[in-house]
């Protein structure tokens, strides 16, 4: 259990630090467009989506069996464009099932 010393400290310090990243995230010049990772094929996906039967350019092996997980970024609301990586914030896992030559 902490004592009041290390509670006293731990908090001190915390709100230097939010203090610290309030202002760099001030200083942030305003982005002239938009977002490479949060415009085109990166936009974020705003609602879960079922789709079936996928159309496919091309031939999928048909022995090529399973299914295929991708945990990638795709950020609910972010707080500052111009602040925004694709390491950071909030994630959605995307999956794609092949069986017998049909992307399902």
């Amino acid at each position: 259990m902490p004592s009041t010393v290390e509670k006293l400290i731990r908090n001190t310090v915390n709100k230097g630090v939010m203090k610290i990243a309030a202002f760099n995230r001030g200083r942030l010049p305003a982005l002239e467009k938009p977002h490479p990772f949060l415009t085109g094929i990166h936009t974020p996906m705003d609602r879960e989506v079922t789709l079936d039967a996928l159309k496919i350019e091309g031939t999928i092996p048909p022995g090529l069996d399973g299914l295929y997980v991708r945990i990638g970024p795709n950020p609910v609301k972010p707080p500052n464009p111009a602040a925004y990586h694709w390491f950071t914030g909030d994630g959605m896992v995307h999956g794609v099932r092949l069986q017998a030559g049909r992307a399902l």
